[in-house]
C-alpha cells in the first residue's frame, strides 16, 4: 500500500469532517456527542504556533484519516510535550495505517523539540490501545468514568511516550 502525509488543506476539511463525525455518531471513541462542521474541523486542525501541525493521511491515492500534535497545556513549561489524535476512515483500520501514522508523527515531534507526546484514549476502545502499546507508549492515567454517551458511562486511558531521554 502506497502512503503518504501531506499538510491538512482547506480541501481535505469536508471529507476528514466526515471521518470524525462518523465516529461521533457511531462509536464511543471520543466523547463529541454532535456532529463537528468543516469550521469546527479548522479550529482542531489549523494551528497558530508553527509547532503544532495535522495531516491528511493518504493511502493510495485516498484520503484516508488524519493524524495531528497539539498542544497539552498552554502553560510553558508543557512547551515540549504535546498531544496526538488519530482518527481513520473505517474501511483503512486494522491495516496498520494506524502504525504507519503514529510512527510519521513521532518523527515530526522529535524534529520540532518535542519530549513527550501523549495520547487521550475512551477505556473502551481496545484498538487503539493496543495500538499505542505496540508503539511503545505506556499507560499513565486511567479515570473511570468520566464521560457519558450511547447509553454509557466511560473510562478515559492516557497513554505516553518520552521521546527524548535527557542526558
Amino acid at each position: 500500500m502506497d502512503i503518504s502525509f501531506e499538510p491538512v488543506s482547506s480541501e481535505h476539511l469536508s471529507p476528514l469532517a466526515d471521518i470524525f463525525n462518523y465516529y461521533v455518531e457511531h462509536s464511543v471513541s471520543l466523547f463529541i456527542t454532535e456532529p463537528v462542521s468543516n469550521e469546527e474541523m479548522r479550529a482542531m486542525l489549523f494551528f497558530e504556533d508553527s509547532r503544532y501541525a495535522a495531516f491528511a493521511i493518504i493511502a493510495n491515492e485516498k484520503l484516508a484519516g488524519f493524524i495531528s500534535i497539539h498542544s497539552h497545556n498552554q502553560r510553558a513549561a508543557y512547551r515540549d510535550t504535546a498531544d496526538i489524535t488519530l482518527y481513520l476512515a473505517p474501511e483503512y483500520t486494522g491495516i496498520g495505517l494506524g502504525s504507519r501514522a503514529v510512527e510519521f508523527i513521532e518523527k515530526y515531534a522529535e524534529k520540532n523539540g518535542f519530549h513527550v507526546l501523549l495520547a487521550s484514549i475512551a477505556g473502551g476502545n481496545t484498538a487503539s490501545v493496543r495500538l499505542f502499546e505496540k508503539m511503545d507508549y505506556v499507560k499513565a492515567a486511567h479515570f473511570k468514568e468520566l464521560g457519558y454517551k450511547h447509553g454509557q458511562w466511560l473510562d478515559v486511558v492516557w497513554y505516553e511516550k518520552i521521546l527524548r531521554k535527557e542526558t
